[in-house]
């Protein structure tokens, strides 16, 4: 199983277990809530699914790694206190509360949400004082003395003992009592979430071509090979940073992220013909329009005869500046949409600069999401867009010594009226680049193969899926019709 199966059998779990009837009471009965137990590689995304999971069911999140615990954070500090039994006062040890089952108390009372994941990674690497308090957690949802709350599922993560030489395995009775699900690395499956957040095109067509290096892993005496998931998407991130500085990349760099000596040795040779195709053949000119015509068909010219592989290379490339253009629009139109709601409800409340009252307003709902664990980073960066974009108009406003709301409203329905034109001139400069883009790859393509990777990228893109389901592009919708299947 992969790990988009695995998240849809979580959600699926959680369905079945937090479905009421008429009173209010679960239908699923705490005893048949058996938790999920994880075990795959690591560096696949078990963390980050979570992550998704609690977002998209509306539920908390408390997430603990439980090499960092010890015995007491998880049962409690031992303290005496006096009972009574038979009418002779005793001395008897208790425990205080576990420290994970007060997180899950305390996001309870942050966030409002009475339903969630108790998410425990690592959970059969532990210690050997710890392992019978995780065995204890699986077998009967408690803490030492203390019951995990109802309304919140188990899941646990752990990796099988040819990665992790510390991790133990579980025994026949607690295998009994869970839900184990294992899971694999999948290409194809990371390839969806890795071309919808836009990685960059170096580290996607290279795992395309050499689908064997995308997960490596081997824990010997020997030697010690890690190869993940993580580690390109982490090395995406540095590569495009670096492009923006205009800082160097080389070999000693992406070692620090693939570790392995072939697996970095065979990118980092890609990479530099990567950035040697981007100096010779300047996409974003022939993209935007700007490369003479003569220039044009020389490249057409000379592509024809490089390497399929320098070929799918061009084609990725391309497909990376459209993805990013798309991204840029999608800004675009997200802003604007948020400031025409926010018009809807700009009305005079009598305050002496509505702008400001408005953004404090905004600041403080904003804060309050965050706190509670409901804001995820991607929708932060839009409000707090939304919050730059209203203290300019505040700024623009006082500027011109009139505060009166009619001419506050006049300045946001002028910001308005340039924010719509200027999101549709994107837009046609988008449509006018896939067509070049297009034709420009169908003038090398010598086989289907290259011109796949830009038409199913573009259908696995988020931004450019969203943009051509509003715009219509010939040329994507031929060649769509031609390469993709029904």
């Amino acid at each position: 199983m992969n790990i988009a199966q695995a998240k849809d059998e979580i959600k699926r779990a959680l369905q079945i277990y937090f479905r009421k009837d008429e009173t209010g009471m679960y239908t699923c009965p705490p005893e048949r809530q058996r938790p999920i137990l994880l075990i795959g590689p690591p560096g696949i995304g078990k963390t980050a699914v979570m992550e998704q999971i609690a977002r998209e069911c509306n539920v908390g999140l408390v997430a603990y790694t439980m090499t960092h615990h010890t015995r007491q954070s998880a049962i409690g500090l031992p303290r005496i206190v006096s009972r009574e039994y038979d009418g002779v006062q005793t001395h008897v040890t208790e425990y205080t509360l576990s420290e994970i089952v007060a997180s899950v108390r305390d996001c309870t009372a942050r966030t409002g949400l009475t339903e969630g994941i108790l998410f425990i990674d690592e959970i059969n690497c532990v210690s050997e004082t710890l392992a019978p308090v995780m065995l204890q957690l699986l077998q009967s949802k408690t803490f030492g003395m203390h019951p995990v709350p109802s309304g919140w599922l188990i899941c646990a993560a752990g990796n099988p003992p040819e990665y992790n030489r510390s991790a133990r395995p579980f025994d026949l009775v607690t295998l009994d009592r869970v839900r184990c699900i294992p899971i694999e690395p999948d290409l194809d499956c990371w390839l969806d979430y890795a071309v919808s957040r836009n990685l960059h095109e170096a580290v996607l067509s290279f795992l395309q071509m050499n689908p064997e290096a995308f997960y490596q892993a081997e824990s010997s005496a020997a030697r010690q090979v890690f190869v993940t998931a993580r580690g390109w998407e982490d090395l995406s991130f540095l590569i495009r940073s670096s492009e923006q500085l205009e800082l160097p990349l080389g070999e000693s760099q992406i070692r620090q992220y693939l570790g392995s000596d072939r697996t970095a040795k065979e990118f980092a040779a890609y990479y530099r013909l990567c950035c040697t195709c981007r100096t010779d053949y300047d996409i974003r000119s022939i993209l935007d329009g700007s490369t003479g015509k003569d220039r044009l068909e020389e490249h057409k010219t000379q592509l024809q005869k490089v390497s399929f592989e320098e070929r799918y290379l061009i084609s990725s490339m391309i497909l990376g500046i459209l993805c990013r253009e798309m991204e840029a629009y999608q800004q675009k139109a997200d802003l604007y949409e948020r400031l025409l709601d926010f018009s809807g409800s700009f009305t005079d409340t009598g305050a002496s600069d509505l702008f400001r009252s408005r953004i404090l307003e905004e600041e403080v709902r904003m804060k309050k999401r965050k706190a509670a664990g409901l804001l995820p980073p991607q929708e932060e960066h839009r409000q707090r867009a939304l919050l730059h974009l209203l203290e300019q108009l505040r700024e623009r406003s006082a500027s011109g010594h009139d505060v009166s709301f009619p001419a506050q409203n006049a300045v946001l329905a002028e910001e308005l009226a340039g924010m719509q034109k200027d999101t549709a001139h994107t837009a046609q400069n988008i449509l006018e680049m896939l067509e070049k883009a297009f034709s420009f790859a169908g003038s090398y393509c010598a086989e289907d193969q290259e011109m796949l990777v830009l038409v199913s990228g573009l259908s696995r893109n988020k931004n450019a899926v969203r943009f051509l389901s509003r715009y219509r592009s010939e040329p994507f919708l031929e060649w769509s019709a031609r390469l993709l299947p029904d």
